[in-house]
Protein backbone atom coordinates (compact mmCIF):
# COMPACT_ATOMS: atom_id res chain seq x y z
CA UNK A 1 0.00 0.00 0.00
CA UNK A 2 2.81 2.46 0.83
CA UNK A 3 4.59 1.86 -2.46
CA UNK A 4 1.39 2.59 -4.36
CA UNK A 5 0.92 5.76 -2.30
CA UNK A 6 4.40 7.01 -3.16
CA UNK A 7 3.88 6.07 -6.80
CA UNK A 8 0.73 8.19 -6.97
CA UNK A 9 2.48 11.10 -5.26
CA UNK A 10 5.36 10.88 -7.74
CA UNK A 11 2.87 10.76 -10.61
CA UNK A 12 1.21 13.93 -9.30
CA UNK A 13 4.58 15.67 -8.92
CA UNK A 14 5.61 14.78 -12.47
CA UNK A 15 2.27 15.97 -13.80
CA UNK A 16 2.69 19.26 -11.93
CA UNK A 17 6.17 19.70 -13.43
CA UNK A 18 4.80 19.02 -16.89
CA UNK A 19 2.02 21.59 -16.44
CA UNK A 20 4.57 24.12 -15.16
CA UNK A 21 6.76 23.59 -18.18
CA UNK A 22 3.91 23.91 -20.67
CA UNK A 23 2.41 26.99 -19.01
CA UNK A 24 5.76 28.73 -18.60
CA UNK A 25 6.57 28.09 -22.24
CA UNK A 26 3.18 29.46 -23.28
CA UNK A 27 3.57 32.50 -21.03
CA UNK A 28 7.08 33.18 -22.34
CA UNK A 29 5.72 33.19 -25.89
CA UNK A 30 3.01 35.61 -24.80
CA UNK A 31 5.64 37.80 -23.09
CA UNK A 32 7.61 38.04 -26.31
CA UNK A 33 4.67 39.83 -27.91
CA UNK A 34 4.25 42.32 -25.06
CA UNK A 35 5.93 45.70 -24.97
CA UNK A 36 6.89 45.55 -21.26
CA UNK A 37 6.68 41.94 -20.03
CA UNK A 38 8.34 42.67 -16.65
CA UNK A 39 5.02 43.76 -15.19
CA UNK A 40 3.39 40.37 -15.77
CA UNK A 41 6.22 37.94 -15.00
CA UNK A 42 5.25 37.43 -11.36
CA UNK A 43 1.62 36.91 -12.33
CA UNK A 44 2.52 34.39 -15.02
CA UNK A 45 4.80 32.42 -12.72
CA UNK A 46 2.21 32.29 -9.94
CA UNK A 47 -0.52 31.14 -12.33
CA UNK A 48 1.75 28.37 -13.63
CA UNK A 49 2.71 27.33 -10.10
CA UNK A 50 -0.83 27.18 -8.74
CA UNK A 51 -2.30 25.51 -11.83
CA UNK A 52 0.45 22.88 -11.73
CA UNK A 53 -0.14 22.23 -8.04
CA UNK A 54 -3.90 22.01 -8.56
CA UNK A 55 -3.63 19.52 -11.41
CA UNK A 56 -0.82 17.59 -9.70
CA UNK A 57 -2.93 17.17 -6.57
CA UNK A 58 -5.86 16.02 -8.69
CA UNK A 59 -3.77 13.42 -10.51
CA UNK A 60 -2.17 12.14 -7.30
CA UNK A 61 -5.45 11.61 -5.46
CA UNK A 62 -7.48 10.24 -8.35
CA UNK A 63 -7.66 6.68 -6.95
CA UNK A 64 -6.86 7.45 -3.31
CA UNK A 65 -9.12 6.72 -0.36
CA UNK A 66 -7.77 9.55 1.82
CA UNK A 67 -7.74 12.44 -0.62
CA UNK A 68 -6.89 15.13 1.94
CA UNK A 69 -3.73 13.37 3.13
CA UNK A 70 -2.68 12.58 -0.42
CA UNK A 71 -3.18 16.23 -1.40
CA UNK A 72 -1.17 17.41 1.61
CA UNK A 73 1.77 15.12 0.89
CA UNK A 74 1.69 15.93 -2.83
CA UNK A 75 1.53 19.65 -2.03
CA UNK A 76 4.57 19.33 0.22
CA UNK A 77 6.40 17.38 -2.50
CA UNK A 78 5.55 20.11 -5.02
CA UNK A 79 6.57 22.80 -2.55
CA UNK A 80 10.12 21.47 -2.05
CA UNK A 81 11.54 22.39 -5.49
CA UNK A 82 9.85 25.79 -5.26
CA UNK A 83 11.35 26.31 -1.80
CA UNK A 84 14.86 25.39 -2.96
CA UNK A 85 14.74 27.65 -6.00
CA UNK A 86 13.26 30.47 -3.95
CA UNK A 87 15.99 30.21 -1.33
CA UNK A 88 18.74 30.15 -3.94
CA UNK A 89 17.55 32.86 -6.32
CA UNK A 90 15.55 35.40 -4.34
CA UNK A 91 15.22 37.05 -1.00
CA UNK A 92 13.24 35.14 1.58
CA UNK A 93 10.23 37.04 2.84
CA UNK A 94 6.54 36.96 3.57
CA UNK A 95 5.65 36.78 -0.12
CA UNK A 96 7.76 33.63 -0.52
CA UNK A 97 6.16 32.02 2.51
CA UNK A 98 2.69 32.91 1.25
CA UNK A 99 3.51 31.42 -2.16
CA UNK A 100 4.59 28.15 -0.52
CA UNK A 101 1.46 27.93 1.61
CA UNK A 102 -0.78 28.68 -1.36
CA UNK A 103 1.00 25.98 -3.37
CA UNK A 104 0.16 23.38 -0.74
CA UNK A 105 -3.43 24.68 -0.48
CA UNK A 106 -3.81 24.47 -4.28
CA UNK A 107 -2.65 20.83 -4.24
CA UNK A 108 -5.09 20.02 -1.44
CA UNK A 109 -7.94 21.74 -3.30
CA UNK A 110 -7.05 19.80 -6.42
CA UNK A 111 -7.16 16.54 -4.53
CA UNK A 112 -10.48 17.23 -2.84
Amino acid sequence: MKLLFLKETLKGLLCALLVWGVLLTLFSLISLKLEDPDKLLALFSNIALFAGALIGGRVASRDSENKLLTGLITGCAIMLPVLLVSLILSDWGAASLLRLVLTVVAAILGSV
